[in-house]
């Protein structure tokens, strides 16, 4: 990581130290997720339905310019295998730094999150969710280009990130894992990552094992260009293929 990385992490802690959000905007992007976290092995799968929703925001980042999607997907956790399977309303447009630009998560979806976590709404909470957003290629302020870095998960994101994992947590216990990912078009080669905050390390980690389970099939997502990802072959031994499948099979039932 880079000096300036070091200082914008070093922002982000400070940060999350508290509770109370702050509403200042961070700017920094001087942070790679792709390189300057470590890696870790941990496979994310997205049933059908959250597939056709995931294909759904790829299509609308494609078709559109200058302006950001955004949903919280639910899951599960099982032996190291993130399983998505729904999803909640999108996220709204903001009127922040970015003219019909950048999303933010709305009293409605934080409802939603409730309703899948806590135990008072459900008998079977989720233990895992996804902030997933987009990023295009360019944005607007006040009518003009602004200079923005959409391959990278800014400093922003980092910090949403973060301070979901300790202060989003359900109050009925139900100890929730949150990921983010962000998908950016770059300029209709649209690159997949995804990073979870750790609040006892202090850092976070970078995974890029990500499939969708689309025809009764497994495929396997090109994080470099999401478009290549029917041709990519899956790279999983046959039991872990079966534990997947297993796993899917009995959540279904």
């Amino acid at each position: 990581m880079t000096k300036q990385g070091k200082f914008e992490m070093a922002q982000i802690l400070a940060r999350l130290d508290t509770s109370i959000v702050d509403n200042n905007l961070l700017k920094g992007t001087s942070i790679n997720q792709r390189t300057d976290f470590q890696k870790i092995n941990t496979k994310i799968v997205f049933s059908e339905k959250a597939s056709k929703k995931l294909l759904s925001l790829v299509k609308n980042v494609i078709s559109t310019d200058s302006r950001e999607y955004g949903v919280y997907f639910f899951g599960n956790i099982y032996d190291g295998i993130v399983y998505f399977d729904d999803f909640g309303s999108d996220f709204e447009l903001a009127d922040g730094v970015y003219e019909n630009g950048a999303v933010e998560v709305t009293p409605q979806n934080l409802k939603e999150l409730d309703q899948k976590t806590e135990k008072e709404f459900t008998d079977k909470p989720c233990n895992t969710v996804m902030h997933f957003h987009t990023h295009p290629d360019t944005m607007y302020e006040n009518g003009e280009p602004v200079v923005i870095h959409p391959l990278v998960m800014s400093q922003n994101d980092l910090y949403s990130y973060g301070f979901h994992q300790k202060y989003l947590q359900p109050n009925s216990g139900n100890k929730v894992v949150y990921l983010g990912g962000m998908l950016s078009k770059n300029h209709n080669k649209p690159e997949f990552s995804i990073v979870t905050f750790d609040t006892i390390e202090e850092d976070f980690y970078y995974m890029n094992n990500i499939f969708l389970f689309m025809n009764d099939e497994l495929v396997r997502v090109d994080v470099n260009n999401f478009l290549n990802t029917s041709f990519i072959p899956l790279n999983l031994n046959e039991e872990k293929k079966a534990k997947i499948l297993e796993l899917i099979n009995k959540k279904n039932d």
